[in-house]
């Protein structure tokens, strides 16, 4: 049975709304043990996004690797692009440190979900993350379409209780871009670009796979402690996009993914909303079945 997709109810920015929203809402499903995972660009190399680290350092009181100024406000710096950002430092990132931890076992098991064990976490995340579960499906050194489920402790949820934790996905590279506070493009770099449509889709259409698989992995470790509502937004359907895909494709193709590891979970998935969301949704639910001998057949 197809996963039925929603779009969230409200939305302004990933890292507000994405994580303020459960308690606002009435009529989630989520029971007491029960919780809601969000998907987040934060921890791995320099990819981060602003809004979600100032949130959880703010909110959760984690230990997000911003540098802070005397006053003991987050620092700012000039982007490559001109742009102020926070100044996160990536090589003392702990977040960063776990998730390699996960991807160095991950490759060498694709497909298959890997758990990190407490004695695997760095010591800043041990009363922190409650667990973290990675899947990947590339071996090489760059964690293409891998997908990271970490759970919080309680006290270390912001917000809300029921905001559980954060999906961290490594999308494909349809261009040579960097997101905000990244720094430069590295040229050398561009040799891992997925130049042809066919080829990216099918990388999006992993990335959902591993998504779902570390959720439905989680879940099946944590009996009572299930993840209920997973809320995504369109990985790499804009800064990374590859130039020949339209953004609508490119949600297919997540979609699908989605479904394709959903077996009997039964995750409630909120998408966020858009154009190419809306598009993407109506094709899924006008299609009876997945297009799985093309795997990425979302023209």
């Amino acid at each position: 049975q197809p996963i039925a997709f929603k779009t969230w109810l409200k939305y302004r920015s990933v890292g507000l709304d994405l994580l303020h929203e459960p308690h606002r809402r009435a009529s989630h499903r989520c029971g007491a043990a029960g919780g809601w995972l969000s998907m987040g660009g934060l921890f791995w190399g320099g990819a981060l996004n602003g809004a979600v680290g100032t949130l959880l350092l703010k909110e959760a009181k984690q230990p997000i690797a911003f540098k802070t100024t005397a006053g003991g406000e987050i620092a700012k710096v000039q982007d490559h692009d001109g742009k102020m950002v926070p100044d996160f430092d990536k090589k003392n990132c702990p977040y960063s440190a776990m998730h390699r931890g996960v991807f160095s076992i991950a490759k060498g098991m694709l497909r298959k979900p890997v758990p990190l064990t407490k004695n695997g976490m760095p010591t800043e995340l041990k009363d922190v993350v409650h667990d973290c579960t990675g899947v990947a499906s590339e071996e090489g050194g760059f964690p293409f379409c891998a997908a990271f489920a970490t759970t919080f402790q309680k006290q270390f949820r912001p917000c809300n209780p029921k905001n559980v934790g954060v999906v961290y996905a490594v999308g494909p590279l349809g261009r040579n871009n960097k997101a905000e506070g990244e720094g430069p493009v590295d040229p050398e770099r561009e040799k891992h670009v997925f130049k042809e449509p066919k080829v990216f889709l099918e990388k999006i259409f992993d990335t959902g796979f591993n998504i779902m698989q570390a959720v439905v992995a989680h879940n099946e470790r944590f009996p009572g402690e299930e993840i209920e509502v997973l809320r995504v937004p369109v990985v790499a359907g804009g800064t990374f996009i590859n130039p020949k895909v339209q953004p609508a494709q490119v949600a297919l193709a997540l979609l699908w993914g989605l479904n394709a590891a959903d077996q009997k979970a039964g995750v409630e998935v909120e998408m966020m909303p858009g154009a190419a969301v809306e598009e993407a949704v109506t094709k899924y639910n006008d299609t009876a079945t997945p297009p799985m001998t093309t795997r990425c057949s979302v023209g």
